[in-house]
């Protein structure tokens, strides 16, 4: 099935990459509403398998109640990260509570939007309008 998949992959991650760029500008004009994409810090590039954003403290609302009004209008979205490494059973002896405060912070704040190769900028723009409109509700 890989082996079918492969050929398709560059174009995927352009899409991907195209998409995530599409979602950044858009995005841009909510940071003061407490929305900030998670940035790429890599020398590498992206490939956006995930697109993330943190609701940070600015935001009139929490993550939960964002992702419950996305849902509402049928806009899936994911917490990938829910709980950090060191907070983990298996890795219990890395930390406890509070050792990682920065670690903590992002778990409660980040959220995963859709994104998919062959997503439109429509898709996105209908995402990002939803966005909008739980802060202002």
């Amino acid at each position: 099935m890989l082996n079918v998949k492969l050929p398709y992959l560059e174009k995927w991650n352009r899409d991907r990459n195209l998409a995530a760029q599409h979602y950044n500008m858009l995005l841009k004009p909510l940071k003061n509403q407490g929305i900030v994409p998670i940035q790429n810090q890599s020398s590498g590039g992206h490939i956006y398998h995930l697109y993330v954003i943190r609701i940070t403290e600015k935001s009139p609302l929490n993550r939960n109640t964002i992702q419950e009004k996305l849902a509402e209008e049928g806009i899936q979205t994911g917490i990938h990260y829910p709980i950090p490494c060191h907070l983990q059973p298996a890795y219990q002896n890395l930390g406890n509570p509070g050792d990682f405060p920065n670690t903590e912070t992002l778990c409660e704040q980040i959220l995963s939007l859709p994104m998919y190769p062959g997503m439109s900028n429509t898709q996105i723009e209908q995402v990002v309008r939803a966005i909008e409109l739980s802060l202002n509700s």
